[in-house]
């Protein structure tokens, strides 16, 4: 049986979880296979990719790939991802709906019922940024932090898909709210079906390490355990490292 960990990691170092806790917790797994949530089309020769190093992953991998060669790294992610979002003008789009939902609120033109649901999802993002911005892998790694960004997300979409309908000045951001919904489902999915089909392309069994940002963890999880004949999810302080 291949058993896989899932390991959220924040995307930039913190003071508290960093690129050396990452490479702590592969040193005592020791994987065969490290799944990077970068797209396919991204795989380049590693000694020319990790000269100009950033993020908290590609950190990591680079010091564990130095000691471990034999390991294999698999970007996992959906095709053309950072294209699509730009194509999309996503990053601008979003900074725009926060601007123009921000001022409806300012200005007190939400009715009373969408206030609180702003000023309730306002606070679940500030709880999301205050505890896992700032905490150890052993909580971003916990049930806790996984039922926090479920419940944002479910939070925040309804939310939205609401608001863009019923107030003028929000209409013309359907369209984005739309495809975040989209795109945020059809990337999860083909990110556990890559993962799959490479593990599958590994006969022997084995342990894989997968890493993403926390907020992608939660809804991996729940997809994986749809294919539990085909794999065992583990959390990494749940494997005993003498009897793998």
């Amino acid at each position: 049986m291949k058993t896989l960990v899932i390991l959220g990691t924040c995307h930039e170092e913190t003071k508290n979880y960093n690129a050396e806790h990452i490479v702590e917790i592969m040193e005592k797994l020791k994987p065969s296979i490290i799944f990077e949530e970068l797209p396919e089309e991204w795989k380049v020769d590693l000694k020319f990719r990790r000269k100009n190093i950033t993020g908290t992953e590609s950190k990591a991998i680079a010091a564990y790939m130095k000691k471990h060669p034999e390991c294999k790294v698999i970007q996992y992610d959906i095709m053309y991802r950072n294209k699509t979002l730009k194509e999309k003008n996503y990053f601008e789009s979003q900074k725009r709906f926060n601007a123009a939902l921000e001022k409806l609120y300012k200005a007190k033109k939400l009715d009373s019922e969408d206030r609180l649901r702003f000023e309730h999802l306002y606070d679940i993002y500030n709880m999301r940024d205050k505890h896992l911005s700032n905490e150890y892998a052993r909580i971003i790694n916990s049930n806790i932090s996984d039922g926090l960004i479920r419940y944002k997300e479910k939070l925040a979409y309804s939310f939205y898909r609401d608001i863009v309908k019923k107030y003028e000045e929000l209409r013309t951001f359907k369209e984005h709210i739309h495809f975040i919904d989209h795109f945020w489902r059809i990337r999860n999915e083909a990110m556990v079906e890559n993962v799959l089909k490479s593990l599958e392309n590994n006969n022997e069994d084995m342990l894989a390490i997968l890493l993403c940002g926390y907020e992608h963890r939660e809804v991996l999880k729940r997809l994986f355990k749809k294919h539990k004949n085909k794999i065992e999810l583990k959390e990494y302080w749940e494997i005993d490292v003498n009897n793998k």
